[in-house]
């Protein structure tokens, strides 16, 4: 289920369109919708990363759902960069819609701590979970 068709939307705050998919920043998370067919790289990563830090501010606690709702690649190396040189993320969620995006996610959980990486079957599920066992990204008094 996309973004835009779950019972979420309203925790929207901005989104951004980008050449390889579709990102929604909301208060607790960012919900990513990369394009079908894309191998998401760390210059990706960054991209999103430049926009979480102009959207939340810099010295944020991130957390991330992939909605993988296309079939696209995830360079893992590239995620050990994201978590070895960054303190931003603090948790991935990724919902998963058949069984080869499940057998990636098994996959790529090599690469991560068991606790900040999980998978789901669901966007509502995912988000309740960032939203009760990760502090939010930042305060609701915060001026943007």
């Amino acid at each position: 289920m996309k973004m835009l068709e779950s019972n979420l939307i309203s925790e929207i705050e901005d989104t951004y369109i980008l050449d390889f998919g579709t990102f929604y920043f909301c208060t607790h998370y960012i919900v990513s919708e990369v394009n079908e067919g894309v191998t998401f790289s760390w210059k990706n990563a960054e991209k999103i990363m430049e926009l979480g830090y102009a959207h939340y501010g810099k010295d944020v606690k991130i957390s991330y759902i992939s909605n993988r709702i296309n079939s696209y690649a995830v360079v893992p190396q590239d995620w050990l960069k994201l978590f070895r040189g960054h303190e931003t993320v603090q948790a991935v969620a990724v919902i998963t819609y058949n069984k080869s995006a499940l057998t990636n996610i098994m996959m790529e959980k090599l690469f991560f701590l068991s606790q900040t990486l999980r998978q789901f079957e669901s966007l509502e599920t995912a988000a309740a979970w960032i939203t009760k066992n990760r502090p939010a990204i930042r305060s609701k008094t915060y001026d943007r």
